[in-house]
């Protein structure tokens, strides 16, 4: 299936959001497409909201994987979702988050046109769904995106990520609990290290809903986390990053304060 884009959506305890996100998969212009959502053992009514949907929507293939225990971080349930996906493409879309319509079309026609294997967007926040407004985007600015590069920012919106299935299956999440947020900067590196570049289109075309209390509302402990993960990090060769990775931490916390903080946008 070379065209068909496979969405996985890790959800815990999503009943007040899941339904916009899944509308905003509905609405998008490329259609060949699953979803896979994997439910990571939830409390709430968002298991039952799910299967309604799943009823009453029958236009789009979406399967629901419940787990039978909480991982407590989406790392399992998104290798769980990529391992049990049939397209060529994985996609990764946050059970509260919203896709701009024209995201995967955009994507798919990017990363067709570049030979690319990975493919981002921009990202910006917002609150309330009556704040977002989808602009008509026909000709979007490309920008490519090094491993480098992502050692001095993270670039990488998880929300916007289509990947092709082969890579994902090769550098999976890391599941380990003290990656906990930033398994997904971890992966990117990862990929990043050894496919050289990505690319990524400069539009914002994932809208990321600021929620009270959220792990990843709390900047500072994201910013503290990457710490570790630049610790931690090893190259292909088993070396470590040794001393630049001060230079590189200090390069992440200074920008994700001005982006993330200040601009509200990644």
């Amino acid at each position: 299936m070379d065209d068909l884009v496979s969405i996985v959506i890790p959800s815990y305890n999503s009943e007040a959001y899941i339904v916009s996100t899944l509308d905003s998969i509905l609405h998008q212009t490329y259609k060949k497409i699953e979803v896979i959502i994997v439910d990571d053992k939830s409390n709430d009514a968002s298991v039952n909201i799910i299967k309604d949907y799943i009823k009453t929507h029958g236009t789009i293939d979406i399967r629901l994987i419940c787990l039978d225990k909480n991982h407590g971080m989406p790392a399992a349930p998104r290798n769980i979702g990529v391992k049990n996906s049939n397209g060529k493409w994985v996609a990764f879309l946050d059970c509260d988050d919203i896709w701009h319509p024209s995201k995967l079309e955009l994507q798919i026609k990017t990363l067709l046109n570049s030979k690319s294997s990975f493919c981002s967007t921009k990202m910006v926040d917002f609150r309330d769904d009556k704040d977002i407004l989808f602009g008509d985007i026909s000709s979007p600015a490309i920008r490519n995106i090094t491993f480098k590069q992502q050692l001095l920012k993270n670039r990488v919106p998880t929300s916007s990520v289509v990947v092709r299935r082969n890579v994902m299956l090769k550098f999976k999440f890391n599941e380990s609990k003290k990656y906990k947020a930033r398994e997904d900067f971890d992966c990117w590196l990862k990929i990043h290290e050894n496919i050289n570049s990505s690319v990524k289109v400069n539009e914002k075309l994932v809208f990321y809903r600021l929620i009270n209390n959220q792990m990843s509302g709390n900047r500072l402990k994201m910013i503290l986390m990457n710490w570790t993960i630049l610790k931690e990090y090893r190259f292909n060769d088993g070396r470590r990053l040794g001393m630049i990775r001060f230079y590189y931490f200090i390069t992440q916390a200074v920008l994700a304060i001005y982006y993330r903080v200040i601009k509200k946008t990644l």
